[in-house]
């Protein structure tokens, strides 16, 4: 899927992030062993830099 950049709408290009070993999380803020947890995909812009953070399963954290 191409993803446009909202500030030049140049095409993104898919980025690594380096947190937690290579592979960043999005956890929800919840107490105990039952926390939703997805990975997060990385998105750069190669013209203006902007950066995106998109969940990969978002729609475990609407139940």
């Amino acid at each position: 899927m191409e993803r446009k950049c909202t500030g030049c709408n140049a095409e993104m290009k898919n980025a690594s992030l380096s947190a937690n070993g290579g592979y960043a999380l999005l956890e929800e803020i919840k107490k105990g062993f039952n926390r939703k947890v997805c990975g997060v995909n990385t998105y750069v812009c190669p013209k203006c830099g902007h950066i995106e953070l998109v969940a990969e399963k978002p729609e475990i954290f609407d139940k």
